[in-house]
């Protein structure tokens, strides 16, 4: 019962199933069961996203494994912690889990455990940025599925070895194995696998610039997520067919989507999700020159970045914001949001040196704005010196392009002329 639960979705009642099964396998000191019991726990608290707890439920039955020398069970719980780890950002653990469930697998000679390791290690593979590793893996993974005739595996692996493609920008044979994954799933009927795959066949697409295609397969993903009640995936292909839309510069229609995906994402209690949601819906309205509803997205934004403690975001807010009141000639308003732009990039490390540098120019614009071209030229030139410092040669020709405008703005036309004339040098 406790499985038709968690399918289901209800992981409370899941939990209550598998708690029970956990009791009586103890009372009969049923270790094998109680094992059992503890894995479906530590799936169960996975899927509510507790990951901490489900490290916990799964290091119990590693316990268990390793006191009855059970390789199966202990291969399992590799599988189990590695799946936690990886969900929770930690990818050398989860790395490190997998290696061992395949160690398993591969001494007990159990074919389909060796499969779902290889799936699963090629997948932290990819995540580790290791392409060729993980595409191996995959390939492995496929060679077995197909010895097994084991259909949905090899959908699985068809689905990881065209991700492993699209990483490493092969988009053409991505869209090659992605097409392979999609008429498996549609074949074993499996419904999740089939709107994923839709997501990935139109990312593929995407990145080949075949947008029409691209979005056919962007709102297949999305109907069957809805379909199926999956808010997770129908969150993702809402956003995915906005960001598909503003990459072709047609905002109007990308709105409606950014629109549904902040509604979804705060009925998910997602804030990462609604402050995504917030930043691109600023920049779209922003593009289409609505900078009143800009700013109010941009505020919100910001409010969530502070909320969140995410110091890049912080930062970005503070300058969309900066240039939305630009525009809307809130000029005070501006200065302000710049020089706090400044101040979060200044707060970063040294790999945010370009958001300093914009951050100068930016204020100096401003400044120039309300007609005070000396403190526009000090920014200027400081942000001269820091593209200098940096060896930075396109920021240079910015630095001097903006000085150039300064200068010409106080009529100063041979200064003027020599700051342009460095720009084309």
């Amino acid at each position: 019962m406790g499985a038709v639960y968690l399918v289901m979705g209800d992981f409370d009642n899941a939990i209550d199933c598998h708690m029970e099964h956990l009791r009586i396998a103890k009372q009969l000191t049923d270790k094998v069961e109680e094992a059992r019991a503890y894995s479906n726990l530590g799936s169960s608290y996975h899927y509510r996203r507790n990951y901490d707890q489900a490290i916990t439920f799964h290091k119990y039955v590693l316990q268990i494994a390793q006191e009855l020398r059970d390789k199966n069970i202990e291969t399992r719980a590799y599988a189990g912690l590695g799946h936690a780890a990886r969900c929770m950002g930690d990818t050398m653990l989860a790395k490190m889990w997998h290696e061992k469930q395949l160690d398993m697998a591969l001494n007990t000679k159990d074919k389909v455990s060796e499969a779902r390791a290889c799936s699963n290690l090629g997948i932290v593979y990819q995540l580790l940025g290791e392409h060729d590793a993980a595409l191996k893996l995959h390939q492995a993974h496929l060679s077995i599925a197909n010895s097994l005739h084991d259909r949905a595996g090899m959908g699985r692996a068809y689905g990881n070895i065209g991700n492993a493609y699209n990483s490493m920008g092969y988009f053409e044979q991505a869209v090659k194995y992605h097409k392979q994954e999609l008429a498996i799933s549609k074949e074993v009927n499996d419904r999740n696998s089939e709107a994923s795959t839709h997501g990935n066949l139109a990312v593929a697409y995407q990145a080949l610039g075949i947008y029409e295609k691209a979005l056919v397969h962007y709102h297949s993903h999305l109907n069957i997520s809805r379909e199926l009640k999956d808010s997770a995936g129908e969150a993702c292909a809402l956003l995915n067919l906005g960001n598909c839309h503003s990459s072709q510069r047609d905002f109007a229609q990308a709105i409606p989507f950014y629109e549904n995906y902040l509604m979804l994402s705060q009925e998910l209690n997602d804030v990462e999700g609604e402050a995504k949601a917030c930043h691109f819906l600023g920049f779209a309205h922003y593009s289409l020159g609505n900078f009143k509803e800009a700013a109010r997205y941009y505020e919100q934004d910001l409010t969530l970045a502070k909320d969140l403690q995410i110091k890049g975001n912080i930062a970005r807010a503070y300058c969309n914001l900066g240039l939305t009141n630009l525009a809307l000639g809130n000029l005070e308003s501006a200065l302000e949001c710049q020089q706090y732009f400044l101040a979060a990039a200044h707060s970063m490390s040294n790999k945010y040196e370009g958001s300093k540098f914009r951050a100068l120019g930016n204020i100096g614009n401003v400044l120039l704005k309300m007609n005070k071209p000396e403190e526009a030229i000090k920014h200027f030139q400081k942000q001269l010196m820091l593209a200098k410092s940096n060896g930075e040669k396109s920021y240079e020709a910015i630095a001097y392009g903006a000085l150039g405008m300064a200068y010409r703005s106080i009529k100063h036309y041979d200064r003027a002329l020599g700051f342009h004339t460095q720009v084309s040098l």
